[in-house]
């Protein structure tokens, strides 16, 4: 969740710190969206991980109860 407060943080303080700048600059603007996917993307495969695992742990913990 850390990784997430970062990364929001750095969407809305990147851009604005030269927003000129940042909207004449494809470069920028393409290098911007390529960084908020690929943080989309790894956010994804953790969170799936992680409910993986949660559900894993579940079954063994009902089949402990059996």
């Amino acid at each position: 969740m850390l990784a997430g407060k970062f990364v929001m943080f750095l969407v809305v303080s990147y851009p604005a710190s030269d927003i000129k700048g940042f909207i004449n600059s494809p470069t920028k603007i393409g290098l911007f969206l390529l960084l908020v996917f690929l943080s989309w993307k790894i956010g994804s495969k953790v969170n799936a991980s992680l409910q993986e695992n949660h559900k894993e742990d579940e079954k063994h913990y009902n089949d402990l109860l059996e």
